[in-house]
């Protein structure tokens, strides 16, 4: 490599910054009953499997609850289940990966449904009734679409299939 090149890739370069991750003891995570919208959670035992032999490789979203060491699941539903069946399985995971965010319902919300895209997607059901909760937050649907990158139109037709 040239010294041009190296010099110039040297000023391309960011400094490393630190996030918010932590590391949960997977006790002090809470599942609030009937918060997930998800029905269908797909091959838990399988994913278990992988997460045992490889680790997490994703984190959670989970938001702190006040005066305790315990944490409220937002994100990771599915994930969760599957370190749970690891442990049960006997694989040794003291803590779990997560991010921490608010515990506003709605920010908790619209995390579970903008997260959830990439990963096992919500069938059409889960996510109009997470979009039915989003407005009995006081979300319009438009309102709604802004927030998860989606047309009025898809949102609207998802609270009405839901």
């Amino acid at each position: 490599m040239s010294k041009e090149t190296t010099e110039t890739l040297e000023l391309d370069v960011q400094k490393t910054k630190k996030t918010d991750l932590l590391l949960i003891d997977p006790r002090n995570i809470v599942i609030e009953k009937d918060f997930n919208v998800r029905e269908e959670y797909g091959d838990i035992a399988g994913l278990a499997k992988s997460i045992a032999k490889n680790g997490q490789l994703e984190a959670i979203v989970v938001s702190k609850i006040r005066g305790t060491d315990q944490y409220l699941l937002a994100d990771g539903h599915r994930r969760l289940r599957a370190i749970n069946k690891a442990i049960e399985d006997g694989a040794e995971i003291q803590f779990v990966k997560a991010i921490v965010t608010d515990g506003n319902p709605i920010h908790r919300l619209l995390t579970m449904v903008i997260t959830g895209v990439d990963k096992k997607p919500l069938t059409n059901l889960e996510e109009g009734e997470a979009y039915k909760r989003l407005k009995e937050q006081g979300m319009g649907a438009k309102e709604i679409a802004e927030q998860v990158g989606k047309s009025y139109v898809h949102v609207y037709a998802m609270m009405k299939l839901a």
